[in-house]
């Protein structure tokens, strides 16, 4: 869903702005559809994409993110189920890879993180390769930009497949395992 925007001209000195939701505009958009983006969408995310709001997202994308609640120290790691990883490939710009835990509850757990500039494919596998021990890696995602990256990683033993690499669902993803559930707890957490 999208805004319609308008703007009037009234004379050198004023300009009146006007924004027409499209989620409230159009009738033609069913209840269902429109009620389930309602309960989907959250935060900065919802108010842009549901209702035409003028958001910024530059340096805030998860601005429901807080140290206090979504930094835990090592001792509060519940029992993890399975662990997978994820990689942005880089080289001028840094080479990254979180190590996510999940627990029975669905909830998510940052252990470890990799991020590097200039270095080469190898230095990620042999990082991760040091680490397949303790976690066991069930898959890891691989930005699919670089086909051949993914198929470095599975010769090296690393079962790996292309991520998907749909941005705004993706932050909007993020956003809500970041947001407060019902239960008082977040679903994302970053081990300390």
């Amino acid at each position: 869903m999208y805004s319609i925007v308008f703007f009037f001209f009234n004379d050198t000195a004023t300009t009146e702005i006007y924004t027409l939701s499209l989620h409230d505009a159009l009738p033609i958009s069913p209840k269902e559809y429109k009620d389930n983006l309602r309960d989907e969408y959250m935060g900065l995310f919802r108010k842009q994409e549901l209702f035409g709001e003028f958001t910024s997202f530059e340096g805030q994308v998860y601005n429901n993110f807080k140290h206090s609640v979504h930094i835990i120290n090592i001792d509060k790691l519940p029992v993890i189920k399975e662990y997978i990883y994820i990689v942005d490939w880089g080289f001028s710009n840094p080479m990254g890879c979180v190590v996510l835990g999940y627990d029975n509850d669905g909830r998510v757990y940052c252990v470890e993180e990799f991020y590097q500039k200039g270095v080469q494919i190898k230095v990620l596998i042999d990082w991760l390769k040091a680490r397949k021990k303790k976690y066991n890696y069930v898959r890891g995602y691989g930005d699919p930009s670089e086909p051949q990256n993914i198929q470095e990683f599975t010769r090296a033993g690393l079962n790996m497949t292309a991520a998907d690499n749909s941005v705004l669902p993706g932050i909007d993803k993020v956003y809500n395992y970041i947001a407060i559930a019902k239960d008082g707890k977040p679903r994302f957490y970053i081990i300390n």
